[in-house]
Parts: structure tokens; sequence; C-alpha cells
């Protein structure tokens, strides 16, 4: 698969079959992250690979909670949800050192997150970029203590990857004559 193809084939998956994915995947796609571009080649990410039910499980339901706090959802619509998501096999934790760059970690961090969805699915692997478990600071500081995180990392993104149990219709995205500006606005 081709990059064009990847990037417009490429859907976010949140429901995942019961079968494991290989290291040999998992460290293709922390390889892929680590290609991803970076001000300054600070290179500020680090990567935390969660296997553990129980703190995926918690991961999901800071998620579901983050989602009913900002009133964005009910609560027992995202538990359920993400008890879904806590399925999946692997989650990459992705976190930088705001330290080595405190500008453009996060911007750092988003990119290293698109090469990984790209790689997964190249690789015939779902994956769902997880935003709502580190939306709020208190459930993203209570999920840096749960891994042990050093104070001067924070969380970009959770990444939750299986094979897909089911493909979702492809969403209809706004147009794009719409979106694109020349010169000016």
């Amino acid at each position: 698969m081709d990059v064009i193809e990847a990037i417009k084939t490429r859907r976010s998956i949140r429901l995942f079959k019961k079968k494991d994915v290989s290291p040999q995947k998992i460290v293709e796609i922390l390889e892929c992250g680590v290609k991803a571009p970076s001000a300054s080649n600070f290179q500020p990410w680090e990567f935390v690979i969660v296997r553990e039910p129980k703190i995926k499980n918690r991961i999901g339901y800071l998620g579901a909670r983050s989602l009913f706090e900002r009133k964005k959802r009910k609560l027992k619509d995202s538990k359920k949800q993400f008890a879904q998501i806590a399925e999946a096999p692997v989650f990459i934790v992705v976190a930088c050192d705001t330290r080595a760059s405190p500008i453009f970690w996060k911007q750092d961090g988003a990119a290293a997150t698109q090469n990984m969805l790209l790689a997964a699915h190249s690789q015939g692997l779902g994956g769902v970029w997880l935003g709502a478990p580190v939306a709020l600071t208190k459930h993203k500081n209570e999920i840096k203590k749960l891994l042990g995180m050093p104070r001067h990392y924070d969380i970009v993104s959770i990444v939750a990857l299986g094979y897909s149990a089911k493909l979702p219709r492809s969403r209809p995205m706004k147009d794009f004559k719409d979106k694109v500006h020349f010169e000016r606005w």
C-alpha cells in the first residue's frame, strides 16, 4: 500500500478482534513514529507500550469520564464505547519531553502519532487516536502516574491498535475546494 492510498483509506477503528499484534508489527509501527518530522530535530517523543488489560481499562474509563465531564456524552454511552476500545490488544502512549522541545512538542508528538496510524493501516491493522483520556489535566496526570512517567513529559496521544472487528463506513468529508485558499483567505 502506498502512502496516498493509506491516507485516503485509513479509518478510526474502535472495535477490535481478540487477536494479538506481533511484536514485529509494533516495532515497525514505532520505527515509523520516530521517523516523523520534528522541529529542530529535537525528537522529544517517547512511547509506552501498554498491553495490561487493567491499565487499558483504566485509560478507557478516564476517556469516558472526560467525555462526560466535558458534557460531550452520557456516561453510560461513553463507558460502553471506551470499554470496547480498551479491548484493543495494544495501546501506544505517545509522550514528549517538554524540556527538550518546549515550544513544538505537541506538533512533534502529533506527527509521530499520524505516522504510526498510517503504518498500522498499511500492515492491515486498525487504530484510533484517543484524545479524550488526556483532554482533562486531572485524567492525564493519573495516566502519567499509572505509567510512572517523569514530570517533564506530557502525553500527546494514546493510540489503540489491533485487528479491526468491523470496518466503519467512510464518513463524509468536507469538499476540498471549501477548505483550500490560494494566496489569501
